[in-house]
């Protein structure tokens, strides 16, 4: 799956908050990748961890690790706690 997976409020571009959208997928991915399995198609679910947007998680956790501030910006990658 590309996008919108995950909680977006309408707009793919709402990165940060790296959970199933329960809403829209109740019973998690699993079946659509059973789905998937079961026709000999492999599945890959994409998330871009460097970038956060205002109001995910992320930033609302642990704004201190991201480059941009509040409006949203880049996961400090660089920093040992936001890797772990």
């Amino acid at each position: 799956m590309d996008d919108c997976w995950y909680p977006r409020e309408g707009n793919w571009t709402n990165t940060g908050t790296w959970e199933v959208d329960n809403t829209r997928f109740p019973d998690g991915l699993r079946q659509i990748v059973d789905f998937a399995h079961e026709r000999d198609i492999k599945t890959v679910v994409w998330f871009e961890p460097e970038r956060v947007a205002p109001d995910t998680w992320l930033m609302n956790n642990h704004p201190e690790r991201i480059f941009g501030g509040e409006n949203g910006g880049l996961l400090n990658l660089g920093n040992q706690e936001t890797l772990e």
